[in-house]
């Protein structure tokens, strides 16, 4: 009784105390560590509930990977964004490198990421990342997740050749630190040109835009999914009001609030929709509709991101992450905020090769057998670096 009365008292006391202290009370015993990685604990700690960051990479093997804080202020121009140097990982000589594409999912405050020779997964709360070598080439789809019937991580690989007309579903195990192979997909066949390869989690089920075999138009894609816990794929249903619409192009598929969220373009306008009740048809709402404007041109594809802090505004990538935008639900107006600027110089920061993936705030980390274990480097904040920069020329030319 009195040990449950003593751990009563940690979990509030717990409850105050800033992440960077949670990881050190996690070493004191294996009881402090079930309960600070414990989801109760994760719902009632204000830090860990409320603190969302936006993870984004830009394209080079080994460039960096960017941070912005979501809800430590108001999101508006210009955006106070933290760089990393991307974690890297050693392998044989022999190794062929996957199909670099930067950051490839979010869960339960792990990251996902591409490196040069393998992946990593980086905890941005705490700084930590363990890499692994992969030995996979032409990923058409992939994505990351957690099976909560295994209590395991998972990496998914859809991987194509030439000489076959299907795709071969490879699952890594981050528990296990092994890599196996589940049966192929045939029909419908999955086709990723242009789109987003990168799996979309909503709860525990990974989502891509896919379209039938043998259709070349966009204008008959679907929503394939891919459920961690028992390993099948099946479609998701759209919203029925958009079936009879005339040249619409599905290309777009997102997490928003939690729920599962499309985007349609069509007649100059786009629509995003939410799944309120995941897997319900007449579940679909559509939560905004945008027009073409002068300053605001919808050739490129929105996709959003998530709520503001407050849940009056959405915000929204366009382009792959070159520029966020604000979407007002109430009055219904754009802020656009730029990212790609960062310096009174106008110097470009970097090039994102992808938009990016909501990461919440946890001291925890999957179990993981193998791989490296590491820090990453120390943060860097982009305005202050390019001033530092500017006053050292300054000091040259005097």
């Amino acid at each position: 009784m009195s040990e449950r009365f003593s751990l009563e008292i940690l979990f509030t006391i717990f409850t105050h105390l800033p992440v960077k202290s949670l990881m050190r009370f996690r070493c004191v015993s294996k009881s402090c560590c079930s309960l600070i990685d414990s989801p109760e604990f994760t719902n009632a700690h204000p830090d860990l509930n409320n603190n969302r960051k936006l993870i984004l990479g830009d394209w080079h093997l080994e460039g960096w990977i960017y941070l912005i804080d979501l809800d430590a202020s108001p999101l508006i121009s210009p955006l106070n964004i933290e760089r990393l140097r991307k974690p890297s990982v050693e392998t044989p000589d022999n190794f062929i490198p996957i199909n670099p594409d930067g950051v490839f999912g979010s869960c339960n405050g792990v990251v996902a990421m591409y490196n040069k020779q393998g992946i990593s997964l980086w905890n941005p709360s705490t700084n930590m990342f363990k890499s692994f070598p992969l030995w996979i080439v032409d990923i058409v789809f992939d994505g990351f997740g957690y099976d909560s019937v295994s209590g395991d991580y998972k990496v998914i690989m859809l991987t194509k050749l030439f000489s076959e007309d299907f795709l071969r579903v490879m699952i890594y195990s981050v528990k296990n630190n092994s890599l196996r192979r589940i049966d192929d997909l045939h029909s419908p066949v999955p086709y990723a040109y242009d789109y987003e390869i990168s799996g979309v989690l909503v709860g525990f089920v990974l989502h891509w835009v896919a379209h039938p075999r043998g259709v070349v138009s966009a204008y008959h894609n679907f929503i394939l999914a891919f459920d961690l816990r028992d390993e099948t794929f099946h479609q998701v249903p759209q919203p029925r009001d958009m079936i009879d619409v005339e040249n619409k192009v599905f290309d777009v598929v997102s997490e928003l609030g939690g729920c599962l969220s499309i985007s349609y373009r069509y007649q100059g306008r786009v629509d995003i929709w939410i799944m309120k009740e995941y897997g319900i048809e007449d579940s679909w709402t559509k939560l905004v509709s945008l027009h073409s404007r002068e300053n605001f041109s919808l050739f490129y594809r929105l996709k959003p991101l998530c709520y503001s802090k407050e849940g009056d505004k959405v915000l929204l990538d366009y382009n792959k992450g070159t520029v966020l935008i604000l979407y007002d639900l109430k009055d219904q107006s754009v802020d656009g905020l730029h990212m790609s600027k960062a310096s009174e110089r106008k110097e470009k920061t970097y090039c994102v090769c992808k938009c990016g993936f909501i990461c919440a705030t946890t001291p925890a980390f999957p179990i993981v057998n193998g791989g490296s274990s590491k820090k990453m480097p120390r943060k860097k904040n982009i305005k202050s670096n390019c001033k530092r920069k500017a006053r050292k020329r300054k000091t040259n030319i005097r």
